[in-house]
C-alpha cells in the first residue's frame, strides 16, 4: 500500500513538471511572436513560478523521506508486534516486569509496573510528572541498554493493549488487523501532506511577492545611498 503514496508523489511531481513546460512554452511563444514584450516583468515572473516549482519539488522529497523511515518505523511497531501469538505476548510481559523490577532496583525508584503501563498518558505540569519524566532520562543515561529494552517491551504492550480496546471499542472481531488500519491511516495522512492546498499556493505566493517587495526596496535604498 505505502506504493501507491509513492505513486501519488511521482503523479504530483510529473503535473507540476508538466505546468513548468507549458508555461516555459507560452513565454517563449511571447518572446517569438510579440515583440514589445517587457523583459523585466518576464524575469520577475520566471523567478517567482520557479521558486514555486522548487518548494513543490522539495515538499515530495521531503514527504518521501519521512516517509521512508516512518513506514520502516511503523513496520517494526505495529505489523511485526500484531503478529506476535499469545504465548510471546506472554513471554514479553514476563521479561518487561523482570526489566521493570532490575531498573527500579538499580536506580531505587519505587516505580511500579502499573505506573510504566499508564506512562503514555498526558504529562500535566504537576510535581509528580516531573519527577517521572526526570527518572526516566536519569535511567536512559545511566543504563542506556537496560533502558532501551524496557522501552521496546513496553512498546509491544502499549500496542497490544491499545488493539485490544479498539477491538472492543468498535466491536471487531479478533482476527482483525490493527495494524493494516493504522498503516491506510499513515498513507491517508502522507498523501495530504504530499499535496500543497489551494489556499497554501495562495499563501505562498503572496508571500514570495512580498519578500520580493521588500527586497527591491532594500536594493533601491542601497543603490541610492551609494
Amino acid at each position: 500500500e505505502d506504493r501507491a503514496f509513492y505513486k501519488t508523489v511521482l503523479e504530483g511531481v510529473y503535473g507540476e513538471l508538466a505546468t513548468l513546460g507549458i508555461v516555459e512554452a507560452g513565454i517563449f511563444l511571447l518572446h517569438t511572436y510579440y515583440e514589445n514584450l517587457n523583459i523585466e516583468m518576464e524575469v520577475v515572473f520566471a523567478k517567482v513560478h520557479f521558486t514555486l516549482f522548487f518548494c513543490t519539488i522539495i515538499n515530495a522529497f521531503q514527504s518521501v523521506i519521512l516517509a521512508l523511515f516512518t513506514f520502516r518505523i511503523s513496520d517494526g511497531l505495529w505489523v511485526r508486534v500484531e503478529e506476535l501469538d499469545l504465548n510471546n505476548y506472554i513471554s514479553i510481559r514476563k521479561e518487561f516486569v523482570k526489566v521493570d523490577q532490575q531498573l527500579a532496583l538499580l536506580t531505587g525508584s519505587s516505580t511500579t509496573q502499573s505506573e510504566n503501563l499508564e506512562a503514555d498518558q498526558p504529562i500535566h505540569l504537576d510535581p509528580e510528572s516531573a519527577a517521572r519524566v526526570a527518572r526516566g532520562c536519569f535511567q536512559t543515561l545511566r543504563y542506556p541498554a537496560l533502558k532501551a529494552r524496557h522501552t521496546a517491551l513496553l512498546v509491544q504492550i502499549r500496542f497490544h493493549r491499545l488493539r485490544v480496546n479498539f477491538l472492543k471499542a468498535n466491536n471487531l472481531p479478533v482476527k482483525f488487523k490493527v495494524s493494516d488500519y493504522l498503516v491506510r491511516s499513515q498513507i491517508d495522512v502522507f498523501n495530504k501532506l504530499s499535496r500543497i492546498s489551494f489556499l497554501s499556493w495562495i499563501f505562498l505566493m503572496a508571500v514570495l511577492n512580498m519578500a520580493y517587495y521588500f527586497m527591491g526596496m532594500l536594493a533601491w535604498s542601497a543603490d541610492s545611498i551609494a
